[in-house]
Parts: C-alpha cells; sequence; structure tokens
C-alpha cells in the first residue's frame, strides 16, 4: 500500500515538473517574441543644440551626457508596421539605411497630404512627466523575418519649435540594452516642411467643372530686406542655395503633375513665407496675376498646417486651387469697305460663281454720270441746230 502511495505521489510530482517546465518555456518564447522600445523624448531652450543627435546604439544614455536637455512631456509618438514596404524596397537592392530614409521621406510626406491614415499603425501614446513613452511591439513579420517599424512624432506641445525625427527600426534588434529594452533617443530637427498644392484649368464660370492642369511651370522666390531671392536647383552644402539674378538658368523650375499636383520633390523648406510664381501656362491657358504670387506661410511648429494664399483665398495645401484660364478664340477681322470707287479688276476665282453676269457687267457710277452728260450734251447740239436752220429757212423765205 505504501508503495502505491509513492509510487503515487513520485508521478504527480513529475507532472508538475514538466508543466512547470512547460509554462516557463511558453514564457520565455513569449518574451522573444516581443521586445520592449522605450522612447525617450528631450527638448532644448531656444534653439540651443536644436540638431543635436544622440547616439542611438539601443542602450541608455547617462542623464550628464544629455548635453543640457529635459525631457518633453505630452509628445505623441506613433508606430507603424513598415515591413512590407521595407522589404519591398530592399528587394529591389536598395541598400537598408536607404529603405529606411526613404520611408521616413515618404511618412513624412503623407503627413503634409493627410494620408498618414493609409499607414499600418500598431500603437500610439503621449510622453509622460519623464519624457518616456513605451511600445511592446511583435518583433518577427513572417517566419523568421524581422518586423520593421516607423516610429513618428505625430504631435507636440504649442510651445515646441522643433519635431522629433523619424526612426525606422528592424526587430529583433541585437545591441539591445541589458534591461532588455530597446532605447531610442529621436534627434530634434528643425520644422522643415515641403509645401504642395494644386493647378486647375477654368473653361466656364462653374469653378465644378474646373479641371486638374499638368504642365505649368513656376519658380520658387522668398522676400529678404526688401529683395528677391531665388531657390536654385543645385544645392550648396546639402542645404538650399538662393540667388538674386532672375535670369540666372540654373533657377528650379517646378512643374505640375497629370493630378495638377505642385510640390517640392527633394527640395525642403524651413518655417517662413515663400511664393510660387507662375512662368509658363500649359498651351490653350492663359496666366492669371493670381497664380503669378502664390504665397506659402510655413509655420514653426509642425502640428500647424501649411497655409496656401491664393488672391485673398487662403486655404490648406489639400484645398487650394490655383487657376489658369482658358484663352478664348480671337474671331478674325472683318475687310475695311474702300471710301471711293476702285477701278481695278476683281480677280476671277475657280469654280461657279452664283453672281449674275448682268450684275457682273454692271457700270460703276462715274460711268453712269458720264454717259447722261454725253447724252445731255448731243440733245443740246441737235437742239441748237435745229433752231439755226428753222432761222436760216426764215430769213430766205421773206
Amino acid at each position: 500500500m505504501e508503495g502505491k502511495m509513492k509510487s503515487s505521489w513520485l508521478g504527480l510530482f513529475s507532472l508538475l515538473l514538466c508543466l512547470v517546465g512547460v509554462i516557463f518555456s511558453s514564457t520565455a518564447e513569449a518574451a522573444e517574441e516581443t521586445t520592449k522600445v522605450m522612447i525617450h523624448r528631450i527638448v532644448f531652450s531656444g534653439e540651443q543644440n536644436a540638431d543635436s543627435a544622440f547616439n542611438n546604439n539601443g542602450q541608455a544614455i547617462k542623464e550628464e551626457e544629455l548635453l543640457g536637455g529635459r525631457p518633453l512631456e505630452g509628445a505623441t509618438f506613433s508606430v507603424y508596421d513598415v515591413s512590407s514596404r521595407f522589404y519591398e524596397l530592399t528587394d529591389t537592392g536598395l541598400e537598408k539605411q536607404e529603405a529606411q530614409k526613404k520611408i521616413s521621406e515618404e511618412a513624412d510626406q503623407a503627413a503634409e497630404k493627410n494620408e498618414l491614415s493609409n499607414y499600418t499603425k500598431v500603437a500610439e501614446n503621449q510622453t509622460g512627466k519623464d519624457g518616456i513613452v513605451t511600445f511592446e511591439l511583435a518583433n518577427y513579420h513572417s517566419g523568421s523575418l524581422g518586423k520593421v517599424y516607423l516610429f513618428m512624432e505625430t504631435s507636440v506641445p504649442e510651445q515646441v519649435a522643433y519635431k522629433a525625427s523619424n526612426i525606422v527600426v528592424g526587430l529583433p534588434y541585437a545591441a539591445i540594452g541589458s534591461d532588455n529594452i530597446l532605447h531610442l533617443y529621436p534627434k530634434n530637427q528643425q520644422q522643415f516642411r515641403r509645401p504642395f498644392f494644386y493647378k486647375y484649368g477654368r473653361q466656364s464660370t462653374d469653378p465644378a467643372e474646373d479641371q486638374k492642369l499638368a504642365g505649368a511651370e513656376f519658380r520658387v522666390y522668398k522676400e529678404l530686406a526688401g529683395k528677391t531671392y531665388y531657390l536654385h536647383k543645385d544645392k550648396y552644402n546639402n542645404n538650399n542655395a538662393w540667388v538674386e539674378d532672375e535670369t540666372d538658368e540654373g533657377i528650379l523650375q517646378v512643374v505640375s503633375d497629370q493630378n495638377g499636383l505642385v510640390e517640392l520633390a527633394e527640395y525642403i523648406l524651413p518655417a517662413g513665407t515663400y511664393f510660387f510664381e507662375e512662368t509658363k501656362a500649359p498651351e490653350g491657358y492663359e496666366i492669371t496675376a493670381d497664380s503669378r504670387k502664390v504665397k506659402i506661410e510655413i509655420p514653426a511648429s509642425f502640428s500647424e498646417p501649411i497655409r496656401v494664399t491664393v488672391g485673398s483665398i487662403s486655404s490648406s495645401m489639400n484645398e487650394s486651387k490655383v487657376i489658369n484660364l482658358k484663352k478664348t478664340d480671337v474671331p478674325p477681322a472683318e475687310p475695311n469697305e474702300p471710301d471711293g470707287p476702285t477701278t481695278g479688276r476683281l480677280p476671277s476665282t475657280a469654280g461657279t460663281s452664283s453672281v449674275s453676269k448682268a450684275a457682273r457687267n454692271l457700270p460703276q457710277t462715274g460711268m453712269q454720270q458720264a454717259g447722261s452728260l454725253i447724252l445731255l450734251g448731243v440733245i443740246l447740239v441737235i437742239l441748237a441746230v435745229s433752231i439755226i436752220r428753222k432761222r436760216n429757212h426764215t430769213e430766205e423765205g421773206q
């Protein structure tokens, strides 16, 4: 009996050991399936170290190495799964770093156009008083293929003039911190934006019939201290170059595409006021006064929209409309009527004519008057001859 009891207890103990092993094994596997990512948002007073970048090696940075920055509370970070786009780019031969940069640039453009809803958002949260926000993210995209995430600051408190740069990270991360947390420190960057607006052609008085117009050419300029400077197509030290000579052949020309979109491709602008000047309208259209000075206002805060002013109408970029008017056909001028009689002969024309022969042979007015005078003269001569003969005949009779 005792032997059977011992066997039962040993069996139950072994079963418990197995269950504990399975539980710990499952927990370990679950831990490897996700990574804890901690975003540290640091800001600086004024423009001090505004463009400073931290060494993002996955490790936590000591407070004395924060370059005098302070934690920012209330910054919203959104996390997007960009794995498919990343592998799509690398499959074309693009290097990983280049693919990460392109994804970041595409996201900025999508944000300007309010198209971030097209991205797959997996998490969103705000930083606390310590400037930290934490996300628990899955490691794998498909099989052993790792996930790739875009971390994007989508809003900041009003007093902050600089936004955090985008970070594109692939998981699982090899150089994770000793605390099993991936620490990321976004770079503070000045507000560089990529403005755009839409070009339309108008053929009637009904704005609803306006059509998107391709082929309109613009140049970009800014006004500073009473002078005008034009954006040059060649950059200087990777920054925008501006020239005062409006005849410079290197001035950047921006052309509207088939959707009527006018935007700066690889050129971005800091906060300030700029103007787009239309220099050439598409064939069949004419430039309006408003299209010669399209005002672009880029605010200091990234959370504020860019404003586009055309004439007296100010709107967001998505709602903007710059109009070209359709040229009207001018009828040919009527030939002037001659002031006096013409003596020249009319040229003959091929084919039949509906004008009668009699009409073609009608004498001119001057000729009719001359014929009447001659007839009158003949009558007077005959009358005079008759009178003379009659007088002579009377005298002979006497």
